[in-house]
């Protein structure tokens, strides 16, 4: 089946793409990403706590930030211990091979990723008019997003900032400052747009009620993305999931995908194999009565709506550069795919993915079609997508369900 998967991909991969108009929210900041190994951290960490007394909820989150940097990668917000952490920034930095100063936030990043693929991206965010705001503002221009809709209030108070801890050889844990997009905000405006990303929800303390409404006046496409939702209260989950049911295409990532589930009190299986996240994704789709949920991993990707499966392994890249921004880089081309059709947007979206990941920024349209004459599947995952396909009873990556 190899022959297929890469048939599928260089079919979808060559067509033209229609330029659309999207929206992105609603999330963008300046990412300081740390690389360090798990030692250097640990002794940043006791260095602190020889200096200063109230450490415990610092200790917590660097030692959570750690655990999720040696599995799955995630974040954790810090607004509330912003002075603590600058007391640690210190000796963390001291420690830190190497320091990158980047654009942050999902929104920010898939703006971005956008415009590179030929798209006309707008942004909606609130920045503060500062040093870092300006200089957000214009690195956005420089890469041909549409800053017209930014909302820029006062820069009285140090900039939200995320912090990024990057382990060598594994992965990324985020302590991030959001406090200014900790409520849903989105410029007035009457242009009218082919798709709008909601993303960066799980960043939102409030405004969840704002955000559905906002939703429901779209006229374009929805696309919403996952995040770690642990945080909310019951009622925001269940305003979260009427959005979800509002978007015609959901994206998320096995963890994610098992909160939502746990969240709706439903048992998801332990096992990362094809089958049990599809069974599980299959739940969650039913149980929300989502349009198209999109599930994304390290081996495979799918899309599952009613009765209907299309799924790919995913691309194996010849070398990784830099990891960060990368479930961007899959979002950016799985929405300006999926305003095309349904197959170019999981073609796209694995193929944006693995060329960021080589190259370490975001690619142009151009260079993906380019590196497509020379794609390999990865083994693992035809293996898995293999798999599946055979215990459905099906003999193509489209599958009646």
């Amino acid at each position: 089946m190899s022959f297929m998967f890469l048939d599928f991909y260089r079919e979808e991969l060559k067509k033209d793409l229609e330029t659309k108009r999207m929206l992105v929210l609603h999330d963008a900041n300046i990412d300081l990403l740390h690389v360090i190994d798990e030692g250097s951290l640990l002794r940043s960490l006791e260095s602190y706590k020889k200096c200063y007394r109230s450490t415990e909820g610092l200790e917590k989150a660097v030692l959570r930030i750690l655990e999720l940097a040696s599995t799955t990668g995630g974040e954790i917000m810090i607004d509330d211990m912003r002075g603590d952490f600058n007391n640690f920034k210190p000796f963390l930095q001291k420690n830190s091979k190497r320091i990158i100063f980047t654009l942050g936030g999902n929104a920010g990043n898939t703006s971005i990723a956008l415009s590179r693929l030929g798209a006309m991206a707008w942004i909606s965010t609130a920045i503060r008019d500062d040093k870092y705001g300006r200089w957000i503002r214009a690195y956005l221009r420089e890469n041909g997003v549409m800053t017209d809709l930014l909302k820029v209030f006062d820069g009285s108070r140090e900039e939200a900032m995320t912090f990024g801890i990057e382990i060598p050889q594994r992965d990324r844990g985020f302590l991030n400052d959001s406090s200014d997009i900790r409520d849903f905000r989105v410029a007035d405006t009457t242009q009218e747009f082919d798709g709008v990303l909601m993303l960066g929800l799980h960043k939102l303390k409030s405004g969840f009620d704002r955000a559905l409404e906002f939703v429901k006046t779209v006229h374009g496409k929805v696309i919403s993305d996952g995040g770690d939702y642990s945080s909310l209260s019951a009622d925001n989950v269940e305003l979260l999931f009427e959005i979800f049911r509002n978007t015609d295409l959901c994206c998320m990532n096995e963890t994610e995908l098992a909160f939502c589930l746990s969240a709706l009190g439903i048992n998801s299986k332990r096992e990362r194999d094809a089958l049990s996240i599809f069974e599980s994704a299959e739940k969650l789709r039913s149980a929300l009565d989502l349009n198209v949920l999109n599930i994304h991993t390290e081996l495979f990707s799918f899309d599952l709506s009613k009765g209907r499966l299309l799924i790919l392994p995913t691309l194996e890249p010849r070398r990784i550069s830099v990891k960060t921004g990368l479930g961007d880089a899959y979002v950016a081309g799985k929405s300006f795919g999926f305003l095309q059709s349904e197959r170019q947007g999981l073609a796209l979206g694995n193929a944006n993915a693995m060329v960021k990941l080589e190259k370490g920024d975001f690619p142009a349209m151009e260079e993906i079609r380019k590196r497509s004459k020379t794609i390999k599947i990865k083994e693992r995952g035809r293996e898995e997508v293999e798999s599946l396909i055979k215990e459905l009873g099906a003999e193509t990556v489209e599958i009646k369900i």
